[in-house]
């Protein structure tokens, strides 16, 4: 029998002699749930701290948390499988584990009986996910988990179950799955990733100046961005093409628009969670579907006029 090299999960951390790479390994238990937080899932590709903490680093860079990281914490996950192995996955123990750690104390007592409603939905505001491509998947087994052990074991109603994971922020970028039904999603999608079936309509949306597309769904907004290589042969559903250098430049000129609005957009979520666990007098919703697509819209618009400016500056000189 082929042995099977564990999961692994972990904090972004302030470098340091401790912490030479930024990086400590913990478990799900290990996580504050006094404090917001920012949840990492890679693509399938993921199988090593390194690779996981290069991804938590990216969340620290969208929120600026490097400088202030007492506030809010940053995990994330590399996967299991076969040792020596490139692609790897999650056993149906190690999903529950992540379910236990992560959602399932922030809805029980130290007794493991119910928390009231509102407590449940207090807990769930801190939570942000940011995943990618494979990552999306396994989000959505989590999170589907978690609903069914909500309604079994703790005996709560549909619609509580949805107002209560409908606190739980979830920002992906090329995700390979449909968005699970509970939690408010924004994720980004290229028109050259060959994951999407894409529908006609979708075309008709297009901003012929911005090049994206924004598509509602239930609880979802998705973004469609019709290009963001500016050279064919860089593939944009690696989400390398959003990482920034050391002078805050993508791989791509054209993906920055899109980098900043996901920085944005995930900061924006942040922000809410930071006021909602220092409120005393109860929990602030997670903004509308509404509220966070005009938020996106006008985060588009504003890195549009930049890019035109600079295009029209770079023309004069």
């Amino acid at each position: 029998m082929i042995e099977r090299a564990p999961y692994g999960f972990g904090r972004r951390m302030t470098k340091c002699a401790q912490f030479p790479n930024a990086w400590q390994y913990l478990t799900p238990n290990d996580i504050d749930l006094s404090k917001p937080c920012v949840i990492c899932f890679g693509g399938n590709g993921t199988m090593t701290g390194s690779v996981a903490n290069g991804m938590a680093k990216m969340a620290e860079n969208f929120i600026d948390e490097n400088s202030n990281s007492s506030q809010v914490d940053i995990y994330s996950i590399h996967y299991g499988g076969k040792l020596d192995a490139t692609i790897g996955n999650l056993s149906y123990d190690e999903v529950e584990e992540l379910a236990k750690g992560i959602f399932y104390r922030r809805l029980v007592d130290v007794n493991g009986e119910p928390l009231k409603i509102d407590e449940m939905m207090k807990n769930m505001r801190n939570v942000n996910m940011f995943t990618f491509c494979f990552g999306a998947n396994i989000f959505k087994t989590i999170i589907n988990n978690v609903a069914q052990y909500m309604e079994f074991s703790l005996g709560l109603e549909d619609e509580d179950i949805c107002n209560i994971l409908g606190q739980v922020f979830h920002l992906s970028y090329a995700p390979s799955t449909t968005q699970n039904k509970f939690t408010m999603n924004l994720e980004v999608k290229s028109l050259k990733d060959k994951l999407y079936d894409y529908k006609s309509e979708y075309s008709k949306y297009f901003n012929d100046d911005n090049q994206y597309s924004i598509v509602f769904g239930e609880n979802t907004i998705s973004l469609f961005v019709k290009q963001m290589a500016d050279d064919e042969s860089i593939d944009e559903h690696d989400i390398a093409i959003i990482k920034r250098d050391e002078n805050g430049k993508t791989l791509s000129k054209n993906a920055n628009v899109v980098a900043d609005t996901l920085e944005s957009v995930l900061k924006f979520a942040v922000n809410n969670s930071k006021v909602n666990n220092s409120n005393r007098d109860g929990f602030c919703f997670m903004p509308s579907l509404e509220a966070m697509a005009s938020f996106v819209k006008s985060k588009l618009q504003d890195n549009s006029n930049k890019k035109k400016v600079i295009e029209n500056e770079t023309n004069r000189e």
